[in-house]
């Protein structure tokens, strides 16, 4: 990922903690962030924006779903970044697992060129 994308997401990060309280936070219930970065196949791009354009609106039923941002890539426009607030990283891996068991991750595998790679992270206190 190109330096000018990851200082958009830090800056994308520190600005929606404006205001709140941010503390550095461990595996437990704290809020998390899971970022993934996405290689789509570009036959497939269409249809993968399509789910990326909808991604917060199905997901606002999910416990524990707080928010979700993509990023496109200004230089390769096949490669996204999704960012989604979870309370915890447990109520996202309960969502992880429902997709998977459903299927709908192994459609969304389908329209990439290689497994996304995906973290969790937490807001670092200053």
């Amino acid at each position: 990922m190109k330096y000018s994308i990851r200082m958009l997401i830090v800056a994308f990060l520190l600005s929606i903690t404006v205001g709140e309280k941010t503390v550095m936070a461990g595996e437990g219930n704290a809020g998390v962030y899971l970022i993934i970065n996405f290689d789509v196949r570009p036959e497939r791009q269409a249809e993968f924006e399509d789910i990326m354009r909808g991604v917060s609106s199905a997901m606002q039923s999910e416990a524990g779903f707080e928010e979700a941002f993509v990023f496109l890539d200004g230089d390769v426009p096949n490669k996204f970044v999704l960012i989604e607030r979870w309370q915890s990283k447990a109520l996202h891996r309960e969502h992880y697992d429902r997709i998977v068991q459903s299927g709908d991750w192994a459609h969304i595998l389908s329209m990439l060129k290689a497994e996304p790679s995906m973290s969790y992270t937490h807001l670092f206190a200053h």
